[in-house]
């Protein structure tokens, strides 16, 4: 490619980079319930849950509060992130996408710009919820809030690219929100957010091993516990792998959906 087509590619890419921005900025009902969302998680579930197994287990040295905050930074990142789809499903029903299509711009660069802006949103969604780390007793330094941002922004290039494969197949918004719940629980639930992962039946274990979340949520619980003392035996349960194991995973994942999304998206019709 020349200089000027792309100069060309970049320009348009943060066209529709800035585009996706300005619609989240201008959605306040979406960025409230958005914020809300990982609150009532920790309220409902972190509260009520840590009667029942406070104390117990791992649970004597880790608040279970502080045991569910990297899963819920994990689902905030999943449910932002994969909604990036909505738009391009959206933008396709009220024929922005047609428009977008017939420009003389590459399908790789429409593809990656709404990628980058699934990424940007789930970033600047964590680093609001990180406000409240303090209020349950984690306190990440300087370091450990940019690892954090940067294991976010690894698994919101995975689920953004996920969202992205899955709008470039459907082809209306409704269709997309069903298929979108369908998905969005079982990845959650089965990725040891809520409970350790040791006692499960196999197929259990065996489906959170092919889950993303379960390694991001993994390689979240590494940066935010550097401070806090964890005996041998919690250690082992609540961190299964190491975090140079995490990143590849997830990174492993993130080459292949977003090679995929961009392969589905550029031959779409």
């Amino acid at each position: 490619m020349t200089g000027p087509g792309l100069r060309r590619e970049v320009r348009a890419g943060w066209s529709l980079f800035r585009r996706d921005m300005l619609k989240f900025r201008r959605e306040r009902a979406r960025i409230v319930s958005s914020l809300l969302q990982p609150i009532m998680f920790l309220g409902i579930f972190g509260l009520g849950l840590k009667n029942v197994l406070g104390g117990t287990g791992p649970f004597q040295e880790l608040d279970y509060i502080q045991y569910i905050f990297p899963g819920v930074i994990g689902i905030n990142v999943l449910g932002i992130s994969m909604s990036t789809g909505v738009t391009i499903v959206a933008d396709r029903e009220f024929g922005f996408l047609r428009e977008v299509l017939v420009a003389p711009i590459s399908r790789l660069t429409i593809a990656l710009g709404k990628v980058a802006s699934g990424v940007a949103t789930a970033m600047f969604q964590v680093a609001i919820l990180l406000l409240l780390s303090p209020l349950l007793g984690l306190t990440p330094g300087f370091v450990q809030i940019v690892l954090l941002m940067s294991a976010v922004a690894l698994l919101a290039i995975a689920t953004s690219a996920l969202g992205v494969l899955m709008a470039s197949r459907i082809r209306s918004v409704e269709s997309f929100q069903y298929v979108f719940q369908f998905m969005l629980f079982p990845l959650f639930f089965l990725s040891g957010a809520f409970f350790v992962l040791d006692r499960v039946p196999p197929w259990i274990a065996f489906i959170a091993n092919l889950n993303p979340l379960t390694y991001a949520i993994d390689l979240f619980r590494h940066i935010l516990y550097g401070d806090i003392e964890l005996g041998e035996l919690s250690r082992s349960l609540l961190l299964v792998n190491s975090p140079a194991e995490d990143i590849l995973i997830i990174a492993v994942i993130s080459v292949v959906l977003l090679s995929a999304s961009v392969v589905s998206f550029v031959r779409m019709e």
